[in-house]
């Protein structure tokens, strides 16, 4: 009955990120197969293509906190991107305004 990180009782679970075995083992047989170098080697130009455009945005600044400007934002943009067909960084910053409020 612990979830880790710990939520709130009313919150629903987010696997399998925040779910314990059997449940995050199930979730993860099923994202897999996905996730191989094998699925994400044809993507791997438009991957580069979105870490380039992330670093386009603080490269004339000469420094960056790579963990925020660009660790942080690559898998979401990734994952809106590719998989929800979010196209553009409007409505992109208009999903993570979704998903903070949510969460």
């Amino acid at each position: 009955g612990v979830r880790i990180p710990h939520t709130p009782v009313d919150q629903p679970p987010m696997p399998p990120i925040d779910s314990n075995p059997p449940m995050h083992r199930q979730v993860r047989e099923v994202m897999n197969p996905f996730l191989t170098p094998a699925a994400l080697g044809p993507l791997e130009p438009d991957f580069r293509t979105v870490i380039g455009g992330l670093i386009d945005e603080w490269v004339h600044d000469g420094r960056c906190d790579i963990a925020t400007q660009l660790a942080k934002k690559f898998p979401s943009q990734i994952t809106a991107q590719f998989f929800l067909g979010v196209p553009d960084k409007e409505e992109l910053d208009q999903l993570r305004i979704w998903v903070r409020t949510l969460s």
